[in-house]
Protein backbone atom coordinates (compact mmCIF):
# COMPACT_ATOMS: atom_id res chain seq x y z
CA UNK A 1 0.00 0.00 0.00
CA UNK A 2 3.20 2.19 0.78
CA UNK A 3 4.24 1.77 -2.74
CA UNK A 4 0.99 2.50 -4.47
CA UNK A 5 0.57 5.74 -1.99
CA UNK A 6 3.99 6.89 -3.08
CA UNK A 7 3.42 6.52 -6.77
CA UNK A 8 0.12 7.90 -6.71
CA UNK A 9 1.55 11.11 -5.36
CA UNK A 10 4.30 11.41 -7.79
CA UNK A 11 2.09 11.15 -10.78
CA UNK A 12 0.19 13.99 -8.51
CA UNK A 13 3.19 15.97 -8.19
CA UNK A 14 4.02 15.40 -12.34
CA UNK A 15 0.57 16.95 -13.30
CA UNK A 16 0.90 20.12 -10.60
CA UNK A 17 3.54 22.08 -12.88
CA UNK A 18 4.67 25.74 -11.92
CA UNK A 19 2.57 26.79 -14.50
CA UNK A 20 -0.59 24.80 -13.16
CA UNK A 21 -3.27 27.09 -11.50
CA UNK A 22 -3.60 23.71 -8.93
CA UNK A 23 -1.38 23.95 -5.58
CA UNK A 24 -0.58 20.56 -3.49
CA UNK A 25 -0.46 21.36 0.02
CA UNK A 26 2.42 19.77 1.97
CA UNK A 27 1.83 16.58 2.27
CA UNK A 28 2.71 15.14 6.08
CA UNK A 29 1.32 11.60 5.90
CA UNK A 30 -1.12 9.44 5.35
CA UNK A 31 -3.51 8.54 2.41
CA UNK A 32 -4.79 12.03 1.37
CA UNK A 33 -3.67 14.72 -0.76
CA UNK A 34 -4.89 18.57 -0.41
CA UNK A 35 -5.75 20.32 -3.70
CA UNK A 36 -5.97 24.56 -3.83
CA UNK A 37 -8.13 24.78 -7.16
CA UNK A 38 -8.58 27.71 -8.47
CA UNK A 39 -10.83 30.42 -7.57
CA UNK A 40 -13.65 29.77 -10.53
CA UNK A 41 -16.46 27.75 -8.42
CA UNK A 42 -17.08 27.27 -5.00
CA UNK A 43 -16.29 24.10 -3.14
CA UNK A 44 -19.30 22.55 -3.84
CA UNK A 45 -19.24 23.38 -7.16
CA UNK A 46 -16.17 21.74 -7.72
CA UNK A 47 -17.26 18.42 -6.35
CA UNK A 48 -20.10 18.05 -8.10
CA UNK A 49 -18.07 18.91 -11.26
CA UNK A 50 -15.68 16.68 -10.54
CA UNK A 51 -18.37 14.13 -9.78
CA UNK A 52 -19.87 14.57 -13.40
CA UNK A 53 -16.66 13.43 -14.81
CA UNK A 54 -16.07 10.48 -12.52
CA UNK A 55 -13.78 12.04 -10.15
CA UNK A 56 -14.35 11.48 -6.69
CA UNK A 57 -13.42 14.05 -4.24
CA UNK A 58 -14.21 15.54 -0.77
CA UNK A 59 -14.28 19.24 0.11
CA UNK A 60 -11.29 20.81 2.38
CA UNK A 61 -13.99 21.86 4.55
CA UNK A 62 -15.03 18.18 5.46
CA UNK A 63 -11.49 17.82 7.73
CA UNK A 64 -11.16 21.90 8.54
CA UNK A 65 -8.92 22.89 5.83
CA UNK A 66 -9.15 26.69 5.98
CA UNK A 67 -10.33 28.71 2.64
CA UNK A 68 -12.23 27.78 -0.20
CA UNK A 69 -11.29 25.65 -3.02
CA UNK A 70 -9.36 22.79 -1.46
CA UNK A 71 -10.32 19.47 -2.31
CA UNK A 72 -8.98 16.60 -0.33
CA UNK A 73 -8.25 13.36 -2.52
CA UNK A 74 -7.57 9.87 -1.73
CA UNK A 75 -4.19 8.51 -2.73
CA UNK A 76 -5.35 4.96 -2.31
CA UNK A 77 -7.03 4.29 -5.86
CA UNK A 78 -5.22 1.69 -8.56
CA UNK A 79 -2.68 3.99 -9.75
CA UNK A 80 -4.31 3.64 -13.47
CA UNK A 81 -7.47 4.63 -11.75
CA UNK A 82 -5.66 7.85 -10.21
CA UNK A 83 -4.03 8.63 -12.98
CA UNK A 84 -7.22 9.03 -15.02
CA UNK A 85 -8.82 10.76 -12.23
CA UNK A 86 -6.07 13.53 -12.24
CA UNK A 87 -6.33 13.71 -15.85
CA UNK A 88 -9.53 14.70 -15.40
CA UNK A 89 -9.30 17.05 -13.06
CA UNK A 90 -6.65 18.59 -14.99
CA UNK A 91 -8.97 19.25 -17.77
CA UNK A 92 -11.84 20.99 -15.79
CA UNK A 93 -9.42 23.02 -13.75
CA UNK A 94 -7.99 23.73 -17.66
CA UNK A 95 -11.51 24.23 -18.97
CA UNK A 96 -12.80 27.11 -16.04
CA UNK A 97 -8.95 29.11 -16.61
CA UNK A 98 -9.26 29.42 -20.01
CA UNK A 99 -5.79 27.30 -20.68
CA UNK A 100 -4.80 23.99 -22.81
CA UNK A 101 -4.58 20.80 -20.59
CA UNK A 102 -1.07 19.54 -20.35
CA UNK A 103 -0.77 16.28 -21.54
Amino acid sequence: MRERIARNLATLKRAITAQSPVSLLPVEGGWSAVLRLPATRDDDAWVLALLERGVLVQPGYFFDVPGDGHMVLSLLPRPDQFEEGVERLSALVAEDCGLTPAR
